[in-house]
């Protein structure tokens, strides 16, 4: 009996390894072995970038596996990341269903969208966004604005332990949203709080190898329980929310007078005849909703998780928080902050760039597809591969920065007391894909961090047991920290 069961086991094996070998293109990266239809699956743990890391020290910085029959190469070296991604040939998206729904059926917008349609999205927002303000001392404005009335509004907070997790989304995306649709929103908007947790809540339930995204036969055959119900059932109230403001655009709409990016973007779609485009009459109304559901996302999310790590830190690192506050008194004082204090507030940069390399929220990236087969570090990666960036790991790299599980912001700092950066801090990814938010999203987090700073401390809401550093259990592709609440106390400079 044993013996029969030593031949099965060592047939299956065979076969196994037979199917791998000849199914695995040539000159493909080496990689953990797969089974029909549902890929590398059975060998992955959770969380992903956590395995992906004990991957590479088996097979390279450079390796592969397979969601479902999707292909896919993770790459966990800086230098490799970025040169890959300077390769247009690498910056497609994966064709998935979720990238694909979200938008009637086709990838519009800016974040999943690829080739000519999305370099001419990417390039008419930014340039229009610009035009309004975008980048500009007008900018700035807008975001200290929403600085003084958020302090004013954490004010009620004072005294007793609270949690900020969802406070920050709505301050953090009024700047952004008053470029776009020419209106803010209020901090007790309950309506929008409530789309706002539903999408955070999806991107926390939804893993990179997920069914959702490589899995489009299992999301129909049982859409609740591979979690496409779930996911997508915020998709249609907040798209309903997106498209009001646009319907009250075009009843105002005035060619002559175009007030923000909606105003814009219906002046391109009235103008527009190549069919082709993605301006072009139904194809633009869709377009404009997506490019807006993407900045909505982009704009609530990114700058206000790093903020809400911020906080975590400041009441784990009492002494950085001293530290810091120690700086904000010596180099401003009691004047509202401004972007012109950045260059004498050196601590807080490597506060910053300490929080994002060490929560590294965004763990994989957003997906790159391969648009066409390319010959890369040896390798040759086919058409229509998924490419995962693996930043979790170049920013927990020993070799690279000698502690990574200490959160230090002084490795930020050289010798003469200066912050200095780190090319392998790369947060907001590299390439032609890089954020288009990102100057945004670090003038919002410099002003939002030194004026909180500047007016409230931080404590824990039992004394001398901060919360968990580490993130929430439930993975996704962002990592949230953990629930926690925190203890405002007002300071005067």
């Amino acid at each position: 009996m044993i013996l029969e069961l030593v031949l099965v086991v060592a047939v299956i094996s065979l076969l196994l390894y037979l199917f791998n070998e000849n199914c695995r293109p040539s000159k493909f990266p080496p990689g953990v072995w797969r089974l029909p239809v549902i890929g590398s699956l059975p060998f992955l743990k959770m969380p992903l970038h956590e395995h992906f890391t004990t991957l590479s020290k088996k097979y390279g910085k450079i390796f592969s596996l397979y969601i479902g029959n999707f292909p896919t190469v993770v790459i966990s070296d800086a230098n490799m990341i970025r040169e890959a991604f300077k390769l247009d040939a690498l910056n497609g998206r994966p064709d998935s269903r979720v990238f694909t729904e979200r938008s009637w059926g086709k990838k519009r917008g800016i974040i999943f969208n690829e080739g000519k349609d999305w370099t001419e999205q990417r390039r008419f927002a930014l340039k229009n966004l610009r035009d309004f303000g975008f980048g500009k001392g007008t900018m700035e404005q807008l975001i200290l604005d929403e600085v003084c009335s958020f302090r004013e509004y954490l004010k009620k907070f004072t005294g007793s332990p609270v949690s900020l997790n969802r406070e920050f989304n709505l301050p953090v995306l009024n700047a952004l949203w008053h470029l776009i649709a020419g209106e803010r929103f209020s901090f007790d908007d309950q309506r929008l709080r409530a789309i706002i947790k539903k999408l955070v809540d999806n991107f926390k339930a939804a893993d990179a190898g997920g069914a959702i995204f490589f899995f489009p036969w299992f999301t129909k055959l049982a859409p609740k329980l591979s979690g496409w119900e779930a996911f997508f059932s915020v998709l249609k109230p907040t798209m309903t929310f997106l498209s009001e403001p646009v319907d009250e655009h075009r009843k105002t709409f005035n060619p002559d007078n175009l007030r923000d990016l909606i105003d814009v973007y219906l002046n391109e779609i009235s103008k527009t005849t190549d069919k082709t485009s993605g301006f072009y009459k139904d194809d633009g109304d869709k377009t404009i909703k997506t490019v807006m559901l993407d900045l909505f996302v982009a704009g609530a999310e990114t700058v206000s998780t790093t903020l809400n790590y911020s906080l975590l830190y400041l009441i784990n690192f009492p002494e950085v928080q001293e530290k810091l506050q120690k700086e904000i008194a010596t180099n401003i004082g009691s004047k509202l902050p401004s972007l012109s204090d950045r260059p004498k507030m050196q601590y807080l940069e490597a506060f910053i760039a300490e929080t994002l390399r060490y929560s590294s929220f965004v763990p994989n990236g957003v997906f790159h597809c391969a648009l066409e087969t390319v010959e890369f570090n040896g390798y040759v990666i086919p058409k229509g591969t998924n490419i995962f960036p693996n930043l979790w790991q170049v920013h927990f790299d020993e070799a690279v920065w000698g502690d990574p599980k200490n959160f230090r912001p002084d490795r930020f700092i050289d010798e003469n007391g200066h912050y200095k950066k780190n090319d392998n801090l790369m947060p907001f990814s590299v390439g032609k894909r890089v954020c288009l938010g990102e100057s945004l999203a670090r003038d919002e987090i410099f002003l939002f961090l030194t004026s909180l700073l500047q007016k409230f401390s931080f404590e824990p809401e039992v004394k001398g047991s901060p919360p968990s550093m580490e993130a929430s259990k439930q993975g996704g592709l962002i990592l949230q920290p953990q629930e926690y609440k925190v203890v405002l106390k007002e300071r005067t400079v």
